[in-house]
């Protein structure tokens, strides 16, 4: 409670204050193998209405523990969704395929947790699918004379939703080379870039999209005027 004290009838007072939503959901991620304690995974909270829609979705992000725990604070009221790897992330390390609690990857099967103002929900453990496995994509940018592009910039997106950003772009190194760290089964557009200062040009080269297979061929990403 707050109080304002006015000295007079013609007197006037601001009082500024705000109001958060205590809304809880925790939960716990169980491995396949031997149902041990999915530990320092990203799990997203998502709207249910989001569901199947594209572009720029708003999810809210935590981690959970060593024991496998995570929890969501100061949620609105709302129905949504619970799940690991709902929207492509960032440089990530460790990805699995697209699950919803309480572990399908059919978002018709998605538990729906509906919240009311200040509620908490203890979900029941939610089981993780084997997570994709990891290759290392190296590759080469090159001029269109084949030369080897140094430190041209390159980065990868989402080969679907084609704005997200998947990896933090690098610099190629002396030779033009370049490597990131991908998953099987995901989809990628490599972007590279290199300013000429001797013609004051930008050039630019794309490839993709392309899937992330048991085999990942070096990739070659040729550079050429911008039309």
């Amino acid at each position: 409670q707050h109080s304002i004290e006015l000295p007079d009838a013609r007197a006037c007072a601001v009082l500024d204050w705000s109001v958060r939503f205590d809304g809880r959901i925790t939960g716990v991620l169980r491995r396949p193998q031997g149902g041990g304690p999915g530990a320092e995974i990203p799990v997203e909270l998502m709207s249910a209405d989001a569901i199947g829609k594209g572009g720029n979705i708003s999810v809210l992000r935590t981690s959970s523990d060593s024991g496998g725990r995570f929890e969501f604070t100061e949620v609105p009221p709302g129905r949504y969704v619970v799940g690991v790897d709902l929207i492509r992330r960032m440089d990530a390390k460790e990805v699995f395929p697209t699950t919803f609690h309480p572990g399908t990857q059919d978002a018709s099967g998605a538990t729906i947790v509906q919240l009311e103002g200040g509620q908490q929900r203890e979900l029941d453990p939610m089981a993780l699918p084997p997570a994709r496995r990891s290759h290392r994509l190296v590759g080469t940018v090159v001029f269109e004379d084949g030369t080897p592009a140094s430190g041209a910039f390159i980065s990868l997106s989402d080969g679907i939703a084609t704005f997200r950003q998947v990896a933090v772009g690098i610099k190629t190194g002396p030779d033009g080379t370049f490597e990131f760290l991908v998953h099987e089964g995901l989809s990628y557009i490599a972007r590279a870039s290199f300013w000429d200062e001797d013609e004051r040009k930008q050039v630019a080269g794309t490839v993709g999209p392309f899937v992330i297979g048991a085999d990942v061929a070096p990739l070659r990403v040729v550079l050429s005027a911008r039309r």
